[in-house]
């Protein structure tokens, strides 16, 4: 079962090829679902994993240096709550969240959400939540 990461790299920590020796040393199959890094520069990239040393694999990442957690399966947005204040947009690195041009609410497509959880901490009125 393939299982969602949010990697948060350090400058020096983009400099090796992490996604090839994950996939070379411990056998783990990857889909990039997001990244915003380049070589030398601070990033972020999110992965879904899976493989039999898949814990192998992430004391190895940890090893190096980067930050890495697990993400929730999806979020739920409370329309009772929201008032389309557009914080959330602005921190969502897939686009999942997106204010409607023409009626000016937030709109959530589920299929883009990565679950990394920014939204969340984002939100002022609390209307975003994590569910397993």
């Amino acid at each position: 079962m393939s299982k969602k990461y949010i990697l948060n790299f350090h400058q020096k920590a983009t400099e090796k090829p992490i996604t090839y020796l994950l996939v070379k040393d411990y056998d783990i199959k990857i889909n990039i679902i997001s990244a915003k890094i380049e070589a030398g520069e601070e990033g972020t990239l999110i992965l879904e994993m899976n493989g039999k040393r898949l814990d192998e694999a992430i004391s190895f990442i940890k090893s190096e240096g980067i930050i890495i957690k697990r993400m929730s399966e999806e979020i739920e947005l409370d329309r009772d709550l929201c008032v389309d204040c557009g914080a959330c947009t602005s921190v969502c690195p897939t686009g999942a969240l997106r204010i409607n041009r023409r009626t000016g609410e937030v709109e959530l497509y589920p299929d883009q959400c990565v679950a990394c959880g920014m939204c969340v901490i984002a939100c002022p009125r609390r209307a975003i939540s994590l569910t397993l």
